[in-house]
C-alpha cells in the first residue's frame, strides 16, 4: 500500500466531510473564500491528528495552506513518507512513546522553536491510513449530529458566512473532543446581540436572561480558579467516555479476529496477524458509527459537560502546588524508586530543573516588562490625545459663544430693519389699494360696460369678487339719492358674482384646496350661508340609507368630515353645528319617530318603552363621542338637540311606564291563579277580620287547599325583572329631580303586586289553612314550605331594593318616606309568618296529645304479665312518625338560626306534654319498662334535630326520671341521686317516685335533701 491508497483514503475522507457539511461537490469549497464552518472542520481533523499521533510540530508547514484539499493531500504524503521511513513491514507494530526528555532536550526545545520536543516510534503505513480514517469518520459522525449547540454542522455551511448578513461562528475554547469544539455564536455588538435573542423563542428567552442574570450576580473573581466539583466533572467527561469507547473497541476487534481467524483464516489462508489486523479494520470502522453513541449512554447517565464560563475555558493557569511540583520531579527523575540512591545526581537534576524554570521565569519577565512598557507609552499617548481633544474642544466652545453672540447681534438688526420696512410699505399698500378701488369705482360710474382684465376673465374670479365684495360695501355707506344707478350697478355685479362663487365651489368638490379658497372669499358675501346649506345636503347625501345603526353612520360621518370641513371653511366650528343639527333633525329624529310610532300603533307598551329607552341611550351616547370630537364650543348645543327630538315623549312617559308595570304584574298575577285554578279571595286586614278567621278556623272545617302554596318563584322573578328594567328607564329618561319620586312610584307598585298581592296572600291563606282546635288528624306542614318560597322570594326582593333601588333614592328627600315602607311591610310579613308557625306548632303538639290521649289508656302501663315485648308502643311509633316527617318539612323550610329556634321551641312543647302525659299514669314495673322504650324512641327522634344542649339534657333528665320507675326499692336512693337528675327539681323527682305502684308500701325513704 503506498501513497496512492492514503490519498484516496483522504478524498473519502474529505467526501465525508463535504457530505457532512452539506455541499454537493468539494470543488465549491476549496476556493479563496472558502466557508467558515468547512475550515474549521479541517482545523477539528488537524486537532484529533495533533492528540493522536503527536505529529503537528513536526510538520511546520502544516495548517499554512490556503488550499484545504492541497493541505490534506500534503498532510497525506506525509503520513505516507513518515510510515515509510519508519515502517517495519506489515507486522503492524503499534505506536509507542520515549521518556520524558532531559533538561537539556528542553533547552534545545526553548532555544530552538521550529524543532520538535520528543521523537515518535514508526508506525505501519497501512496502520497510519485506517487510524486517519478512523479519526476523520468518528470526527464526521460527531459533528454529523446535532449536539444541542450553537452550530449544527449538518446544516449547508454558505449560510454561515459573514458575507452573506447571517451569524457569525467563531470556534471558542473547550475541554472536550470535536464534539464540543463546534463552532459558537460570537457577539460582538449590540445588533448581533439583537438579532441573536430575537430567533429565540419566548422561554428561550426567558431562560437565557435568568442566566445572564446569576452569572451577573456572581464576583469577578468566581470564574477563576475551577472549583473542585467542576474539575471532578471535567475529568469524568473526558475520561469516562474514553475508557468505555476502548472497552467497546478492544471488545469488537478481539471478537471480529478471532471469528476471521476461526472462520475465513481456513478458507482463504489467512495468518493470525491478518485475521487481528482485519478484526482491527473492522473495530475502527465500527467504532465510527458507536462513539457518539457511548457518549450519549454517559450523557443519559449524568455525566455531562461543567457549566464554565468563557474565562475559565480560555484560561491556561492550573492550580499550583509547589510541594506536589517537587514530588512529580523527584519521581520521574528516580524512576518512581522508595529510596534515593544517588542524592548528588538528584541535586544536580533538581539545579537542571531549577534552571530550567529560572529560564521560563527569565523569559515570561522580559515579556512582562516589554507588555508594561507599550502600556505605558500607549497610556501616554492615549492621555497626549485626551489632551489635544479636550483643546480643541474648549476652542470649538469659544467659536460656538462667538457665533452666538454674532447671530442674537444680527438677528436684533434685521428684526429692526424689518419693522422700519413695514413701517414703511403698509401706508404705501393702502395708497396702492384705495387707488385701485377708486380707479373700479370710477369705471362703475361711467356707461360704458366694464372692461378691466379683472372683470372680464374667467380665471380672476376670486381677485375680481374680493374687489366688488369692497366696492360693495363701500356703496352702501353713499347717498341712495346721487349714487343710487352706481349702486344699482354695483349690486348686479355683486349677485352675479355670489352666483358664479357658489357655482365654483360645488365644482370643486375634489379639490379641497380650491375650495377654501372660495369660501374664503365667498365668506364676506352674503351668500356664503347658501354655500354652507349645500355643502351640508351633499355630505347627508352620502348617509347609508336602509342600516340598522343609524347613529353609527352619523357618527362617521361626522367624524370623516370635521377634518375636510376644517381644512376648508375659515369658520369650521359653525359648519360642523349646522352638520349635526342637520343629521338631528334629519335622519335621526326620522327613525326615531319611525320607531316609536309603529310601537304605538301595534299597541306594544313594553316595545315603546323598550325602544325609547334604546333610542335614548344611544343619542346620550352619540353626544358623548361627539364631545370627544369638540364639535361645538357650547356645552348645552348637543343636549338642547337631545331635548328637542324626546320632549314629547319623556313628557309622558312617567305615566306610561306606570300604567304598564300595573297591566303587566296585574296579568302575571291572574295567570298565576287562574293556572291553580283558584279565584282570589279579598283578605282584610284589622282586629274584627282577624278575630272572625280564628272562630271559623276554631269551629269550622279549614280549607287546605291540598297542599298548595299559592307562591311562585318565576312570578316572583318576572316582576321583578319588570320592575328593574322601569328602574334602569327611570334613571335614563327622568329628569334628575324626578328620579326619586318615580323611583318611590315604581316602588309601591313592586310591593303591592309582589308583597301585598302576592307574598302576604299566601301568608294568610296558609294561617287560615291552619286549624286553631285540637286536630284529630295529622295537620299537613306545608306551612313550612310557605316559609321556604317566602324566604327565597324575599331574599330576591331585597337584593333589588339594594342594587336599583337605594342608589336612586340615596341623599333624597324621599328616602326616609321608602326606608319606612320597606321596612313596615318586611316587619308585617315577619310577624305573620310567625304567627303561622306559633299555629303550625300548636298543631303539631295538639296532635301528638291526642294520640297519646286517645290511643293510651290507664291499663297499658299496668299489665297483668309481666313478660312482654321490650319495644315501643303503638301511640309512640305513630308519634315518632309524625315528628319525624314535620322535622323533615321544617329543614327543608328553615335554615340557619331559624332551624335551630324552631325545632328547640318544638322539642320544649314536646317534653313538657310527655311529662304531663306521664304523670297523668300509674307503673309497676312492666309498664315502667314500656315507658322506657317509649322515652327512649322520643329521645332518639329528638335527638336528629338541631337543639340547643339544654334541651337534649331536659329528654335525657326525663329518662332518668322514667328509670326511677324501674329500679328496686334498695336502689331507689342511688336512683335519685344521678348525676342526670342534678339540674331537676326535687318535687319533681318525688312526684315521679309516687307514680310506683307499689309506692305506699315502700319501706324505704328517700332523702332528696
Amino acid at each position: 500500500m503506498g501513497s496512492t491508497f492514503v490519498e484516496n483514503a483522504v478524498q473519502q475522507i474529505l467526501q465525508r466531510l463535504s457530505e457532512a457539511a452539506g455541499f454537493d461537490d468539494i470543488s465549491s469549497v476549496v476556493d479563496a473564500d472558502i466557508a467558515n464552518g468547512f475550515g474549521r472542520f479541517v482545523s477539528l481533523l488537524c486537532g484529533e491528528l495533533k492528540a493522536l499521533y503527536k505529529v503537528g510540530e513536526a510538520v511546520p508547514h502544516l495548517g499554512e495552506k490556503e488550499d484545504t484539499l492541497d493541505f490534506l493531500l500534503e498532510l497525506s504524503s506525509f503520513l505516507a513518507e513518515l510510515a515509510a521511513q519508519r515502517g517495519r513491514g506489515r507486522g503492524g507494530a503499534h505506536v509507542g512513546f520515549q521518556a520524558q526528555p532531559s533538561h537539556q532536550q528542553y533547552q534545545q526545545h526553548y532555544q530552538q522553536q521550529n524543532q520538535q520536543p520528543y521523537q515518535q516510534q514508526f508506525v505501519s503505513q497501512e496502520q497510519m491510513c485506517m487510524r486517519i480514517l478512523t479519526s476523520s469518520a468518528r470526527l464526521v459522525s460527531r459533528i454529523s449530529t446535532a449536539r444541542g449547540c450553537g452550530f449544527n454542522a449538518s446544516s449547508p455551511l454558505i449560510a454561515c458566512r459573514s458575507s452573506t448578513g447571517k451569524w457569525q461562528v467563531f470556534t471558542r475554547m473547550t475541554t472536550t473532543g470535536a464534539v464540543h469544539s463546534l463552532d459558537k455564536v460570537v457577539i460582538d455588538d449590540a445588533e448581533t446581540a439583537l438579532e441573536v435573542a430575537a430567533r429565540l423563542k419566548k422561554v428561550e428567552q426567558i431562560l437565557l436572561r435568568e442566566a445572564l442574570e446569576i452569572l451577573m450576580a456572581r464576583d469577578e473573581d468566581e470564574s477563576l480558579p475551577m472549583t473542585d466539583a467542576q474539575i471532578r466533572a471535567l475529568f469524568l467527561v473526558n475520561a469516562l467516555p474514553f475508557i468505555g469507547f476502548g472497552f467497546l473497541d478492544n471488545m469488537i476487534m478481539i471478537v471480529a479476529g478471532n471469528y476471521i481467524d476461526q472462520k475465513l483464516g481456513a478458507l482463504l489462508c489467512l495468518s493470525t496477524m491478518a485475521a487481528a489486523g482485519l478484526g482491527n479494520l473492522i473495530s475502527d470502522v465500527a467504532g465510527v458509527g458507536f462513539a457518539h453513541y457511548v457518549e450519549g449512554i454517559f450523557y443519559k447517565f449524568g455525566i455531562r459537560h461543567p457549566v464554565l464560563t468563557s474565562e475559565q475555558l480560555g484560561s491556561s493557569k492550573d492550580p499550583f502546588d509547589a510541594i506536589d511540583f517537587v514530588e512529580r520531579v523527584a519521581w520521574r527523575m528516580t524512576g518512581g524508586a522508595d529510596t534515593i540512591t544517588d542524592p548528588v545526581s538528584l541535586k544536580n537534576k533538581f539545579e537542571e530543573e531549577i534552571g530550567s524554570l529560572q529560564m521560563l521565569c527569565d523569559q515570561f519577565q522580559s515579556k512582562i516588562s516589554l507588555l508594561e512598557q507599550e502600556l505605558n507609552r500607549d497610556k501616554r499617548e492615549y492621555v497626549n490625545q485626551l489632551q489635544r481633544l479636550y483643546e480643541r474642544n474648549a476652542e470649538a466652545l469659544d467659536k460656538i459663544k462667538q457665533l452666538d453672540a454674532t447671530m442674537q447681534s444680527v438677528s436684533t438688526k434685521v428684526v429692526h430693519l424689518g419693522d422700519q420696512l413695514e413701517s414703511v410699505h403698509q401706508p404705501r399698500q393702502r395708497a396702492h389699494d384705495a387707488l385701485q378701488l377708486i380707479q373700479h369705482f370710477d369705471e362703475f360710474l361711467s356707461d360704458q360696460p366694464l372692461n378691466s382684465m379683472i372683470f372680464t376673465d374667467p380665471d380672476k374670479l376670486l381677485e375680481s369678487a374680493d374687489l366688488v365684495q369692497k366696492l360693495y360695501s363701500i356703496s352702501q355707506e353713499l347717498s341712495k339719492d346721487k349714487f343710487l344707478a352706481v349702486q344699482a350697478r354695483i349690486a348686479h355685479r355683486y349677485e352675479e358674482v355670489e352666483r358664479l362663487l357658489i357655482d365654483e365651489f360645488g365644482r370643486a368638490q375634489r379639490d379641497e384646496k380650491k375650495m377654501a379658497e372660495v369660501a374664503k372669499i365667498l365668506s364676506e358675501f352674503k351668500g356664503y350661508s347658501h354655500c354652507v346649506a349645500r355643502y351640508v345636503e351633499y355630505i347627508q347625501s352620502l348617509f347609508r340609507t336602509g342600516t340598522d345603526d343609524v347613529y353609527s353612520e352619523a357618527l362617521q360621518l361626522v367624524r370623516t368630515h370635521k377634518p375636510k370641513i376644517e381644512a376648508i371653511f375659515p369658520s369650521p366650528t359653525a359648519v360642523v353645528q349646522k352638520l349635526i343639527l342637520s343629521l338631528y333633525t334629519g335622519r335621526l329624529k326620522e327613525h326615531i319617530y319611525a320607531k316609536l310610532r309603529e310601537c304605538k300603533d301595534g299597541d306594544d307598551k313594553e316595545g315603546y318603552l323598550i325602544g325609547l329607552a334604546q333610542a335614548y341611550s344611544s343619542i346620550l351616547r352619540l353626544n358623548k363621542e361627539l364631545d370627544a370630537l369638540h364639535v361645538s364650543s357650547d356645552a348645552s348645543f348637543l343636549p338642547t338637540l337631545t331635548r328637542s327630538i324626546f320632549d314629547r315623549y319623556l313628557s309622558t312617559y312617567q305615566s306610561e311606564e306606570l300604567d304598564y308595570l300595573h297591566a303587566q304584574c296585574s296579568n302575571m298575577l291572574q295567570r298565576f291563579y287562574e293556572s291553580k285554578k283558584h279565584v282570589k279571595k279579598q283578605i282584610h286586614s284589622g282586629g274584627l277580620q282577624e278575630l272572625k278567621r280564628d272562630v271559623q278556623a276554631r269551629l269550622l272545617t279549614v280549607e287546605t287547599y291540598g297542599g298548595e302554596t299559592f307562591l311562585s318563584e318565576d312570578v316572583a322573578i318576572s316582576i321583578l325583572q319588570e320592575t328593574k328594567n322601569a328602574f334602569n328607564r327611570a334613571s335614563q329618561l327622568c329628569e334628575k329631580s324626578e328620579v326619586p319620586k318615580h323611583s318611590e312610584n315604581i316602588l309601591d307598585i313592586l310591593l303591592r303586586y309582589l308583597y301585598s298581592e302576592h307574598l302576604d296572600y299566601a301568608v294568610e291563606l296558609a294561617i287560615s289553612g291552619i286549624s286553631l282546635a285540637e286536630p284529630k288528624v295529622a295537620p299537613p306542614a306545608y306551612f313550612f314550605a310557605v316559609v321556604s318560597q317566602n324566604t327565597t322570594i324575599v331574599l330576591l326582593l331585597m337584593k333589588q331594593y339594594e342594587d336599583s333601588v337605594l342608589p336612586l333614592i340615596k341623599g333624597t328627600v324621599v328616602e326616609q318616606c321608602v326606608a319606612k315602607k320597606w321596612s313596615s311591610s318586611l316587619r308585617s310579613l315577619e310577624q305573620k309568618i310567625n304567627m303561622g308557625l306559633e299555629r303550625q306548632l300548636n298543631a303539631i303538639v295538639g296532635y301528638v296529645r291526642f294520640v297519646l290521649t286517645s290511643e293510651q289508656k290507664k291499663a297499658d302501663f299496668r299489665p297483668d304479665n309481666q313478660q312482654i315485648n321490650l319495644q315501643a308502643s303503638a301511640p309512640c311509633q305513630q308519634v315518632v312518625r309524625f315528628l319525624a316527617q314535620q322535622a323533615a318539612a321544617m329543614e327543608r323550610g328553615c335554615d340557619g338560626g331559624n332551624l335551630v329556634v324552631l325545632q328547640t321551641e318544638l322539642a320544649n312543647r314536646l317534653y313538657k306534654l310527655l311529662l304531663n302525659h306521664v304523670q297523668q299514669f300509674t307503673f309497676n314495673s312492666a309498664g315502667a319498662m314500656l315507658l322506657l322504650c317509649d322515652l327512649n324512641e322520643y329521645r332518639k327522634c329528638v335527638s336528629q334535630w338541631r337543639l340547643e344542649a339544654n334541651v337534649s339534657r331536659q329528654f335525657e333528665s326525663l329518662h332518668a326520671l322514667a328509670n326511677l320507675l324501674v329500679v328496686l326499692p334498695d336502689n331507689l336512693s342511688d336512683a335519685a341521686h344521678s348525676p342526670m337528675l342534678a339540674d331537676v327539681d326535687h318535687i319533681l323527682i318525688q312526684d315521679f317516685i309516687k307514680l310506683r305502684h307499689d309506692y305506699r308500701n315502700l319501706k324505704v325513704s328517700v332523702n332528696l335533701y
